[in-house]
């Protein structure tokens, strides 16, 4: 992470063009987790010889839908950014885009998470719109939200010489939280083979993992609305998470091995039989759900926080598929379809908050 940053000469410094002489310092790592979706790069401007590729729409002109009017947004990451000649096309502060979106989470947001997209790439605009991605595969919230393990998310929203004038603040998270949780959370029930999925699941484990999913989301948008902040009290929009099925079909990410599967092997240590599988995971990925909508709800709510309960737009795989099945690429992350079918939840909800 960049450190020591000197100020341009002049009043003020130019809005198309965020230097990257800086040097990131050793403390700006944020360890890379053993956790489900994949293992978390350590963040910084990558080196030469190990530069992280840019997504094929990070330098495209923005594609199109069929819809007249709406396009798909530009989607940069932290590197395009900061490179040495940045190209005004990735610096999110240029006049060639209408809106601004700063992204963090999980897999379903990080630039090649899974091969070949990601939700925020199937999401659409009606004007040019530009996401800075600082997501990454295997992120929790509990990570997310605590800045010195997330030193991108600060200097994006603080500091002066890298913080851009953002419209809303998209965010995926908790599915790892409850996954890097769920051998804890799970147990074995009195009865052996019984086919009731309450009788798998330890009550007050899943509601201690609810509550520290709930505080991560409530300290980002402490973070939004800190003082010196470029967002304060701008939007913030994040999404439940569909019923995955637990099924032997582990997530492959590129040059990486093989991760996974999680759900499935956890049940199995339960002794759940193949008929209670998919019930529990409803009503673990259920409860996690109704605890991030209850964020957006009654007095205790964050201000200007929206969710999109994504629940049941998915068509499930069948518990012996082994590869890419119904809208899903593996055990828990969506297939390009899926995002689509996703992103058709999520779009218009981000459009009607953007100004």
């Amino acid at each position: 992470m960049p450190k020591g940053k000197k100020k341009p000469a002049g009043p003020k410094r130019p809005p198309a063009r965020k230097s990257a002489t800086a040097k990131r310092p050793a403390t700006a790592k944020r360890p890379a987790p053993r956790t489900a979706l994949g293992p978390r790069k350590a963040p910084g401007r990558p080196p030469k010889t190990a530069r992280r590729a840019a997504p094929a729409v990070s330098t495209a002109a923005p594609k199109r839908t069929a819809v007249p009017g709406v396009q798909l947004a530009r989607v940069v990451a932290v590197g395009d950014v900061l490179a040495a000649d940045p190209t005004t096309a990735s610096i999110p502060d240029s006049p060639e885009f209408t809106h601004r979106i700063l992204a963090e989470g999980d897999s379903w947001f990080s630039i090649n998470a899974v091969p070949g997209t990601n939700l925020l790439m199937a999401l659409a605009f009606d004007h040019p719109t530009i996401i800075l991605n600082i997501a990454e595969p295997g992120d929790t919230i509990l990570r997310m939200s605590t800045l010195i393990k997330n030193p991108w998310m600060r200097k994006f929203v603080i500091e002066r010489n890298f913080a851009s004038r953002w419209d809303l603040l998209l965010l995926s998270g908790g599915g790892n939280d409850l996954i890097d949780s769920v051998g804890a959370i799970l147990k074995t029930p009195a009865m052996a083979g019984s086919t009731a999925p309450e009788d798998y699941v330890d009550a007050g484990e899943l509601d201690g993992l609810i509550a520290r999913v709930q505080d991560g989301f409530r300290r980002l948008a402490a973070l939004r609305d800190a003082p010196g902040s470029s967002c304060a009290g701008k939007p913030i929009v994040t999404h439940t998470y569909d019923f995955p099925t637990p099924r032997p079909s582990p997530a492959k990410f590129f040059l990486a091995n093989a991760l996974g599967p999680w759900l499935l092997p956890a049940l199995e240590a339960k002794g759940a039989p193949e008929a209670a599988r998919m019930p529990v995971t409803r009503l673990l990925l259920g409860r996690l759900g109704d605890g991030i909508q209850a964020l957006a709800q009654g007095s205790d709510r964050i201000e200007n926080f929206h969710v999109v309960d994504t629940r049941g737009t998915l068509i499930p795989a069948p518990p012996s598929a082994t590869g890419p099945s119904g809208d899903w690429e593996n055990e828990i992350h969506p297939s390009a379809g899926g995002y689509r079918k996703l992103a058709e939840r999520v779009s218009p909800v981000v459009r009607s908050l953007l100004p």
